[in-house]
């Protein structure tokens, strides 16, 4: 059986820090990532800043937390014609949910 993955875009995976400097990298690897989808300008722009929105507050909650660690982990992928991202707190629970969009 032979498994065809010239669907399939590259899946980006990254563990950050609550670190501002961090940002523009979520925005360009969401933007990239909306482009080779093939979606619209605006549509990139829009889905890249919500979801820099979101990481900012999964940081939040996970400061909030109590735990010394707030890193994150986001992933980006999908096939050719759609985008999955993808965002974790390490050691979720059900004060810190994981959101996928």
């Amino acid at each position: 059986m032979t498994t065809d993955y010239s669907s399939e875009r590259p899946r980006i995976e990254c563990a950050l820090q609550d670190d501002g400097r961090l940002y523009a990298g979520v925005r360009a690897i969401v933007f990239h990532s909306a482009q080779q989808a093939g979606l619209e300008e605006h549509t990139k722009e829009e889905l890249a800043g919500a979801t820099l929105e979101i990481c900012r507050g999964a940081f939040a909650i996970a400061r909030n937390s109590g735990r010394g660690d707030s890193a994150i982990k986001l992933i980006v992928g999908g096939a050719s014609d759609q985008i999955e991202i993808t965002i974790n707190t390490r050691g979720t629970s059900p004060g810190i949910p994981s959101a996928t969009r």
